[in-house]
């Protein structure tokens, strides 16, 4: 699938997003959900040609407000998400876990996750999930930056 948007550059807040290229269809819905609702996403799309990825993934997680990691059972298998995981903990960068369908936890990312509230959106009606998804986010948000950094604050279906 082709990427939906670029990538936020600039110094406002922002998410970073942690997924599986294996769910770009269904992970691109979702994020195109969150920027229509004005939140400013940074994906990996935002990877300038001939830099060296992880360092440019370093520096966006060390800049951003929060990093939702979209949990299914292939980015539990990504080394890629899972490195991105540890290095937000490791940086103390709030991460909201957001279960797009079930999956098993390795041992480590369990360990990271654990004392973090997740949002299950597959036992959830949409509006719920919206409603937790807008209220956790809007949660980091304020929490950095003293006072609602977004017009709008809801996601859309």
């Amino acid at each position: 699938m082709n990427r939906p948007f670029p990538a936020y550059r600039g110094s406002d807040a922002y998410l970073f997003i942690s997924y599986s290229h294996r769910d770009s269809n269904q992970v691109f819905g979702e994020v195109s959900r969150l920027r229509e609702s004005e939140y400013n996403i940074w994906y990996d799309e935002g990877i300038e040609a001939g830099k060296e990825w992880r360092d440019e993934i370093a520096t966006a997680i060390s800049s951003a407000t929060v990093l939702v990691f979209f949990v299914t059972p292939n980015s539990v298998d990504s080394e890629n998400c899972r490195n991105e995981v540890s290095f937000a903990a490791d940086e103390q960068i709030p991460i909201l876990t957001v279960y797009l369908e079930p999956a098993n936890l390795s041992g480590g990312l369990r360990l990271m996750l654990s004392t973090r509230q997740a949002i299950k959106c597959y036992e959830l009606g949409q509006q719920d999930y919206d409603d937790k998804l807008a209220a956790a986010l809007n949660g980091y948000i304020q929490a950095e930056s003293g006072a609602n950094a977004f017009a709008n604050g809801t996601v859309t279906s």
